[in-house]
């Protein structure tokens, strides 16, 4: 008996829906490969602060040139403000803000220590940073 092209094309047609159900553009996750990397979570404000320092420890600028922004970095927590103890000043020119150290050294000076403060809701730690300016 011969089939009808009509049932051949209602057959190919049903299995088209069924693939395109399994496709659905409303779905959240994108497609991934088991060999993938798993996707980094968003760091976890509520942590106790470890690990953290400049990534740039112990600087050299120099003398009259924009220094590149130096910005604090924890290993585990995320500090909600930060800021440079109240009896430290920043060289000439320096500034700390968001986290970060930058602006245009207008003073020489050897190396010295400043001592920063790190603040989150579990807790704080301090850092030091020795800055020189040639």
């Amino acid at each position: 008996m011969k089939k009808s092209g009509y049932s051949n094309a209602f057959a190919l047609l049903a299995l088209i829906a069924v693939i395109a159900s399994g496709c659905s553009s409303n779905d959240s996750a994108p497609l991934t490969h088991s060999n993938d990397p798993a996707p980094t979570p968003p760091p976890n404000r509520n942590v106790q602060l470890v690990g953290c320092h400049f990534q740039v420890q112990n600087p050299v600028y120099t003398f009259g040139q924009k220094i590149t922004p130096n910005p604090v970095i924890c290993n585990h927590g995320v500090p909600a403000s930060a800021q440079i103890l109240s009896n430290s000043v920043l060289p000439t020119g320096l500034v700390f803000s968001n986290q970060t150290l930058s602006g245009t050294a207008s003073e020489k000076m050897n190396k010295i220590p400043y001592t920063f403060y790190l603040e989150n809701a579990v807790g704080y730690v301090t850092i030091t940073l020795s800055i020189t300016i040639q």
